[in-house]
């Protein structure tokens, strides 16, 4: 189980390093005589966001601390603005819908995995 914590750990970073690098070269590309594209910059930004929210929960998760609702409802708030932004029409509603039922299944099911394991 120490592994895959190690694991999880590893990709993560690595994603926020990606998305760090990705939003930094839109902020520079100006600097070259590039285009400042709002609309990537906005994009690549959530996806820090996405990063240190995974990184939050995941921490959460490793320390076993139930999380509150209010934490619950600002991540699906979150997820759900990065939905619109990332995907067109009918895919962004889908995957608002599928976030919600996960979100309250997640938030549902947090107490049956306190002590590690499924009861």
């Amino acid at each position: 189980m120490k592994s895959l914590e190690n694991v999880i750990t590893i990709l993560l970073l690595c994603y926020l390093l990606l998305s760090i690098i990705l939003f930094s070269v839109h902020l520079i590309a100006p600097l070259f005589g590039g285009i400042l594209m709002p609309y990537a910059t906005i994009k690549y930004g959530s996806w820090i966001g996405v990063a240190l929210t995974l990184k939050y929960i995941h921490n959460k998760i490793k320390n076993k601390i139930r999380m509150k609702i209010i934490s619950f409802i600002f991540i699906s708030l979150y997820f759900s603005l990065c939905m619109f932004l990332w995907f067109t029409y009918p895919y962004n509603i889908l995957f608002f819908l599928i976030m919600i039922v996960g979100t309250l299944v997640g938030y549902k099911s947090q107490e049956k995995w306190q002590d590690g394991s499924p009861k």
